[in-house]
């Protein structure tokens, strides 16, 4: 039986990262080179989080992310959408537009209470990518007030698509949507 080692000496750091997770933050950068632990630190933050209610919705970038595009946000949305057996999920979307429904089901079609996969899919554009990033933040604001934060871990390997997410959602000094971590190589 092997047991993590405690975590020595990121005391302030682990502080900080539970403090933004918690609700009482807004966003913050982990940084470091690879293998520094940047990813444990964050695993020891969410679980201390997880002890006081709140839902961690994690998503990775991977190398191949490029091609994939918005890849980190389908992963978070779809781990929240099988919290507590979909009923988190369903709660979120309860009093969204059917627009917003039909959006968010482009990313996640699997997940209860949206439409199908074949009636969320239409044409591109960028007016479509406005009204999805709006329709995230909606979902993500919602969340917010349900106890709920975002990870978003290895962003070095980010898509252009999840850059733009992460810039339209952290842009506004006003309005921060929920609790967002991130971790980016140096």
């Amino acid at each position: 039986m092997t047991s993590t080692p405690p975590l020595v000496g990121r005391g302030s750091e682990l502080a900080r990262v539970v403090e933004v997770l918690a609700g009482r933050g807004g966003a913050v950068l982990v940084t470091g080179d690879a293998g520094v632990g940047k990813s444990r630190l964050v695993a020891e933050a969410s679980g201390v989080v997880a002890e006081r209610g709140v839902t961690v919705a994690a998503g990775r970038c991977v190398p191949l992310s490029a091609g994939l595009p918005l890849l980190p946000v389908m992963d978070l949305l779809r781990r929240l959408s099988e919290v507590d057996g979909g009923r988190l999920w369903g709660g979120l979307l309860t009093g969204s537009s059917e627009a917003v429904r039909r959006d968010l089901a482009r990313l996640v079609p699997q997940a209860e209470g949206g439409p199908t996969p074949a009636d969320a899919i239409e044409a591109g554009g960028d007016w479509q990518q406005a009204r999805l990033f709006d329709a995230l933040r909606q979902l993500l604001s919602v969340a917010g007030q349900r106890d709920v934060a975002m990870l978003v871990e290895d962003v070095h390997w980010a898509d252009q698509a999840t850059r733009d997410l992460l810039e339209y959602l952290l842009g506004s000094a006003d309005f921060l949507p929920l609790p967002i971590v991130l971790t980016c190589r140096t």
